[in-house]
């Protein structure tokens, strides 16, 4: 099994390499990672266990994650610290990720669209707020500032007044405090990321387990 697994991984990181040049939709990363676990069942002659699956989608998401940390001109942190900081991500969540430059933020996306996630892209808050009239997101990512002079800070009330609440996130390259105003968090590394979609995650969860009750 693993001998399979060694061989199919290198052969998805030619392929992968040759398409990371170009901003390529995360759905890239899903259909493959389907594709991989579906010759990996047929080459070992039986289904993958949660487990493995799991496993799998990690390793794509642990690389995703580095090439995410060289693209910031960062040095990454080991694999196994990648893996802790991507463990408790997975699910079906629905991003609308804001950013005028979104190839800048393609590892991040392609390492969490293996966990199971999908995005839509929008480069300016006009844009966002045209897709939030007919699509619900679990959470938004967005820089801050933008070529043009838009600030990403204005869009969480934009984005209330139209569809009430929703979890932000701003992602950027350097920031003055660790929140904005409102409280929403302010990440600069993709494991920074990473927590705060963790943070926004149980907090869901937890609203949702009290609206139950």
């Amino acid at each position: 099994m693993q001998e399979v697994w060694n061989q199919l991984y290198q052969s998805w990181l030619f392929v992968a390499s040759g398409v990371r040049d170009t901003f390529i939709s995360s759905v890239f990363t899903s259909v493959l990672t389907a594709i991989f676990v579906v010759l990996i069942a047929k080459l070992s002659g039986r289904q993958l266990t949660q487990v493995e699956f799991g496993g799998i989608n990690l390793k794509f998401a642990a690389r995703e994650s580095e090439n995410a940390f060289k693209q910031r001109g960062e040095t990454p942190p080991p694999r196994s610290t990648l893996i802790k900081g991507l463990g408790g991500l997975a699910g079906k969540w629905k991003v609308l990720w804001v950013d005028d430059h979104p190839e800048n933020n393609r590892h991040e996306m392609e390492a969490l669209s293996a966990l199971g996630y999908s995005f839509r892209i929008a480069r300016s808050n006009q844009d966002a707020l045209q897709i939030l009239k007919s699509e619900f997101f679990h959470l938004i990512i967005s820089d801050i500032r933008r070529d043009e002079g838009e600030s990403g800070l204005l869009l969480p009330k934009l984005a209330r007044d139209k569809v009430g609440n929703i979890p932000f996130i701003f992602y950027t390259s350097t920031r003055t405090a660790p929140r904005t105003e409102e409280g929403y968090p302010v990440v600069v590394t993709p494991l920074q990321l990473f927590d705060a979609i963790r943070e926004q995650i149980l907090n869901t969860e937890r609203s949702a387990q009290n609206h139950e009750r």
